[in-house]
């Protein structure tokens, strides 16, 4: 017995060592490619008029939504099916498949795009003379269909170094080529576009270099059926998630492309609670779905909500009483709206954070299918919401709109959980800290009260949060003991 259980505890130990390396890593890549966005997102909005900027932020949502359309799901179905092939060419029949599927799908819908660039540049950026630029981001997408397909299959075999090195690549070489041709070739628009395009162009070369050996196989109809019938549920999620994008369209419908400007500047600033969204997806997942059945799981969640709002609604809220200096060092005064945003935009990424948590209960049941009755319910609210405050409050309005939405889809994911696993979590905490935050972090942004003023609130406001959720060092330090213990 001892003989036995002495390599198994030492393979669980390596094993917990290896996916917290990896996602390590993967986070310090993420930080890396927000940080290059960041250092390049000041020289575009100086080079480029807030007209150009906001129809090439309404122009990218066509391209998102073509790469939503053509993910069906695929790439995480065959995550969860690749560990049930029994050859190594059954693997990579597997992957060959998801991936020729993708790729097929992104150029027919890319077709569809090119055809009709004309009206569809007319709807979402309000001018037909915009179709060239909608015509170059298109012929991007299937390479960014193809290309995350391939960090599908690195991340299969946990090559997160490979994934990670990737992410920065495509960071590089799109911010890079985007400061260079505009600024050096003077293209505007078509500058953004063709750099978006070179950039995925490259990266698809070089993930087909690194997964050209594990990947070579002819795709089969059966492997492409399991595929479909496993994500088609995630993919209806992807694609109910790419009609927020409509907001732009909306914005621009109601105010101008100046404002679109503003609101995408604003969404580039509150990057940094959205990357961590990613990292805490990562971190979460290892831990719960490794011990679904540990009864210490709903504890670890909790401790995990907790901490998570506690510090990520602190970083909010110094974003938000902040915001009016970050926008002014950052861009031209054309975008002095973004700050009157950026509160609602801050807190709604720590909301989604929330979501990521609370909805944990329906991954480990299972019911994939309450993700895209969320996706639904976001859509359903957030629109309509901000075709009704944006008129009244300008651009802040549609932020406001999805944090309403987002709070309210929190609530569906935890009461559909909480009936399938029975986890207890103190949302309603969570909640106030959210909703007072966004209401102090806004009057503070939109009222010139004084510097000293602001990060006086910062500090009150951290503290009663970090009471508020009932947050200890001290109960941190005794859980990630028993966690160490637990895989020891």
């Amino acid at each position: 017995m001892n003989g036995v259980s002495v390599p198994q505890s030492q393979n669980s130990s390596a094993s917990i060592r290896r996916v917290a390396g990896g996602v390590s890593l993967y986070t310090l890549a993420l930080v890396a490619s927000g940080g290059i966005r960041m250092l390049a997102l000041p020289f575009i909005v100086r080079l480029v008029s807030p007209s150009v900027y906001g129809a090439f932020a309404t122009l990218t949502i066509v391209v998102w939504m073509v790469q939503s359309f053509g993910d069906l799901g695929l790439g995480t179905a065959a995550l969860r099916l690749a560990p049930d092939c029994k050859t190594p060419s059954d693997r990579r029949s597997l992957f060959a498949t998801m991936l020729s599927a993708r790729a097929g799908a992104g150029l027919l819908l890319t077709g569809v795009v090119i055809l009709a660039h004309e009206p569809l540049a007319r709807w979402v950026s309000g001018s037909a003379d915009n179709g060239r630029a909608l015509v170059c981001l298109a012929l991007c997408a299937p390479f960014a269909t193809v290309y995350e397909g391939f960090t599908d299959e690195l991340r299969s075999r946990g090559e997160m170094a490979k994934v990670s090195a990737l992410v920065v690549l495509l960071a590089v070489l799109v911010q890079g080529l985007s400061v260079a041709l505009v600024l050096g070739g003077g293209l505007e628009l078509l500058g953004l576009a063709w750099a978006r395009v070179i950039g995925e162009a490259l990266t698809f070369g070089a993930g087909a270099i690194i997964c050209f050996r594990f990947v070579r196989a002819r795709p089969n109809l059966p492997d492409f059926r399991r595929l479909l019938a496993l994500g088609w549920p995630i993919g209806a999620m992807y694609v109910l998630g790419t009609l927020r994008g409509l907001d732009r369209p909306l914005m621009r419908t109601l105010t101008s492309l100046e404002h679109v400007a503003a609101y995408e500047f604003a969404m580039r600033l509150v990057g940094p609670i959205g990357l961590s969204n990613i990292a805490l997806a990562k971190v979460l997942e290892p831990i719960v779905y490794g011990r679904a059945q540990a009864h210490e799981t709903p504890a670890h969640v909790d401790i995990f909500l907790r901490g998570y709002v506690a510090l990520f609604a602190t970083v909010a809220m110094a974003l938000s009483v902040f915001g009016p200096e970050a926008v002014t060092l950052l861009a031209p005064k054309a975008y002095g709206e973004a700050f009157r945003v950026l509160p609602a935009l801050a807190f709604l990424a720590t909301s989604e954070g929330i979501g990521r948590v609370v909805g944990v209960g329906a991954d480990l049941a299972k019911r994939m299918r309450v993700w895209a009755v969320a996706a639904v319910l976001t859509v359903v609210i957030g629109l309509p919401l901000s075709a009704g405050l944006v008129p009244i409050v300008g651009v802040a309005g549609v932020g406001l709109s999805w944090l309403v939405a987002s709070l309210a889809t929190d609530a569906l994911l935890y009461a559909v959980a909480r009936r399938l696993r029975g986890i207890v979590l103190p949302l309603g905490r969570s909640f106030a800290v959210i909703v007072v935050g966004v209401l102090t972090g806004t009057a503070a942004a939109w009222q010139p009260l004084p510097l000293a003023a602001r990060s006086a609130l910062l500090v009150a406001y951290g503290v009663a949060a970090w009471y508020v959720m009932g947050v200890s060092v001290r109960e941190f330090k005794a859980t990630w003991s028993r966690e160490r213990r637990g895989s020891g």
